[in-house]
């Protein structure tokens, strides 16, 4: 049985809060969500609480809420990959990262427009798929808007996370 590690911003920690910490799989897991967490700034507190877990699989959901107005796809990108790695050097034997996902509501990133967070994030999606191969998780079956709630940034419970939690769950069972 392995131990299993999902790390991130508000979508683990909502994912987490969907399924009550149980994904449904035979193996050990342990969610280590904060809100507003970046990949420039992973929170420190988790991700040592994750390290003393000693997961054996990481699934990292990271990059959205790096994205600003004057912020660099490549630096986002380079801070994400310089996480997989500071895992992997510590016994990690999986680690896989989750695309950043659609947005609606950018109030909170001023001078950032829908467009201009699109332009970025599929920017990072590719250079992160180029990167990390069958190791990048995408989402395919979530549609902006409709799997999202009002505030047009968060899954749905009624869709959206019913969708990232079977997507994020049959990830997982292949590679565990």
């Amino acid at each position: 049985m392995s131990r299993i590690a999902l790390f991130g911003s508000s979508y683990i920690r909502r994912l987490d809060e969907f399924c009550g910490g149980d994904l449904g799989i035979p193996h050990t897991v342990k969610f280590f969500g904060k809100g507003g967490m970046t990949a420039g700034h992973p929170h420190l507190f988790l991700k040592s609480q994750m390290l003393h877990f000693q997961p054996e699989i990481v699934f990292i959901c990271l990059g959205g809420n790096d994205i600003s107005a004057t912020s660099s796809p490549c630096e986002i990108v380079r801070n994400i990959k310089t996480l997989v790695n500071e895992l992997i050097s510590t016994g990690v034997r999986r680690v896989l990262v989750s695309e950043v996902l659609e947005r609606g509501d950018l109030s909170k990133a001023p001078g950032l427009t829908k467009d201009s967070f699109d332009k970025q994030r599929k920017k990072i999606n590719q250079m992160l798929k180029s990167k990390l191969g069958k190791n990048f998780v995408t989402f395919s079956e979530i549609h902006y808007p409709t799997d999202y709630i009002t505030d047009l940034v968060h899954l749905s419970p009624e869709r959206g996370l019913v969708k990232q939690y079977h997507r994020v769950k049959r990830t997982l069972m292949s590679v565990a």
